[in-house]
C-alpha cells in the first residue's frame, strides 16, 4: 500500500471514536452526507498532493503530504463555533507528539478556516483544516516503505 494511502487511513483510524464525530469519519467520501451523520470528519488529499524533495548525496528522499480534514456540523446559529470545537478536537489528536501517521511527531496543521458547506439537502458549516505530513522514502523505487 502506498505511503500516502498508509497515512490516510491512519489519520482516519486516530479519529474515529474520539472526537464529537464519533464514527462518523470518513475517507474519501464521494457521496453527500445526512443529517444523521453529523457532526462528521471527512479526510482527502489536498488539492496540492505531495512535494518531494530530491535525494542528497544519495540519501532518503523527503516527501511531504497534504491532507484536507473537515470537520462538517449542522449550519446553524452556533455552527462555526461548534466546527472550531469539533477543530481543536481533531488538532488534539493529530498535533499530538504521540500521534503516529507514518511515524511520531510528522504531522504539522498549516492553515484552518470556517467555511460554509454544501453537501446535500441538510445545511451544513464546516472548519477546514491543511495538514502536511513528512516522511522519507529511503529508496525511490519503494513508496510502499516509507520511514
Amino acid at each position: 500500500m502506498h505511503a500516502q494511502q498508509q497515512i490516510l487511513e491512519a489519520v482516519r483510524a486516530g479519529l474515529v471514536g474520539v472526537t464529537d464525530a464519533g464514527d462518523n469519519v470518513f475517507l474519501d467520501r464521494a457521496r453527500a452526507l445526512g443529517a444523521g451523520q453529523l457532526p462528521a470528519v471527512l479526510i482527502r488529499e489536498h488539492e496540492q498532493g505531495e512535494e518531494v524533495d530530491p535525494p542528497v548525496a544519495g540519501r532518503a528522499e523527503q516527501r511531504r503530504f497534504r491532507v484536507l480534514l473537515r470537520a462538517v456540523v449542522a449550519d446553524d446559529a452556533d455552527a462555526p463555533a461548534k466546527a472550531r470545537q469539533l477543530g481543536l478536537q481533531l488538532e488534539r489528536v493529530l498535533g499530538s507528539p504521540q500521534f503516529k501517521a507514518v511515524k511520531a511527531n510528522r504531522m504539522r496543521l498549516l492553515a484552518s478556516r470556517h467555511m460554509p458547506f454544501d453537501g446535500g439537502e441538510t445545511p451544513m458549516a464546516a472548519r477546514e483544516q491543511l495538514w502536511t505530513v513528512t516522511y522519507f522514502l529511503l529508496r525511490r523505487e519503494a513508496p510502499d516503505q516509507p520511514s
